[in-house]
């Protein structure tokens, strides 16, 4: 039962870190292209796969609803632990602080998530070439 569960964390962190550069980069577009905070959250949610697409639209109606950005932002870092989203949740803090343009950091924590991906599959192929 505990390698079953250990089995499924797995799957479900491999599956996290694999939607988290198109979130990011959907994150940079929409940011770019002039939405608020909320919207582009809303916007990531609508285009995202899951688990990603309700933790974004969780922070989007937060922040709707009242909720500063800041503690919706920190509630979503609480609950969803991804490669670099803690960067990025920085750097929107900062953003919403002193109105700085995200578009060129996004891009990059995409291509860093991408990249990291890209490692973990080169060396599974290595490791299993290693065992065959």
């Amino acid at each position: 039962v505990a390698a079953a569960g250990a089995a499924r964390r797995r799957r479900e962190r491999a599956r996290l870190e694999e939607a988290m550069p198109e979130a990011f980069g959907a994150l940079a577009v929409s940011l770019g292209s002039g939405y608020s905070l909320p919207q582009a959250m809303r916007y990531v949610g609508s285009h995202a796969e899951e688990p990603v697409r309700t933790e974004f639209m969780r922070v989007s109606f937060a922040v709707d609803c009242g909720v500063p950005a800041v503690e919706a932002l920190d509630a979503m870092l609480g609950r969803l632990r991804a490669p670099g989203l803690d960067l990025v949740v920085l750097a929107l803090k900062v953003s919403q602080r002193t109105g700085a343009p995200l578009g060129e950091l996004l891009a990059e924590a995409s291509r860093s998530v991408g990249e990291r991906i890209e490692l973990r599959r080169r060396l599974d192929v290595k490791t299993s070439q290693a065992r065959m």
